[in-house]
């Protein structure tokens, strides 16, 4: 297993997803891809209920996909990060398809807001599930 994709969004289950992520790639001497999507549509980010998500955002996501770079300690020269803008669950598969050497994905169960809206268009987890061809280790 040589490429794990991990898609993040500081979620709770994303910080679980990269510390199973992590312990894979100690064990098997992957390289790790974060990838992080910024959405189109404003959002209220956790933690900073007045703020909406917007061109300051990028610089936001920046230092976050720095602080989980380094959150993989002795390995964090085997992490690269990606961050794309769009709708995230259509540019992770994107990005997934455009990229045949990712041999596994882990992620979280839920995201960010996700337990209200995917009544609404389904969590980008389960569009992940049914629609890519490579495996994928959901964590809860």
């Amino acid at each position: 297993m040589k490429r794990i994709l991990i898609p993040i969004d500081d979620s709770e289950y994303s910080k679980r997803a990269m510390a199973q992520g992590a312990e894979l790639a100690r064990t098997m001497g992957s390289t790790v891809v974060l990838v992080h999507v910024i959405p189109l549509m404003p959002q209220i980010r956790k933690g900073d209920p007045g703020a909406l998500l917007g061109t300051n955002y990028t610089s936001a996501a920046e230092a976050m996909m720095k602080e989980a770079k380094a959150s993989f300690g002795d390995i964090a020269d085997r992490v690269e990060t990606v961050i794309l803008k769009g709708d995230p669950a259509g540019e992770l598969l994107q990005y997934i398809s455009s990229w045949r050497n990712i041999d596994v994905i882990i992620m979280g169960s839920h995201g960010i807001g996700s337990a209200a809206r995917r009544f609404l268009i389904g969590s980008v987890t389960n569009k992940l599930l049914h629609h890519t061809n490579k495996p994928v280790l959901v964590i809860r």
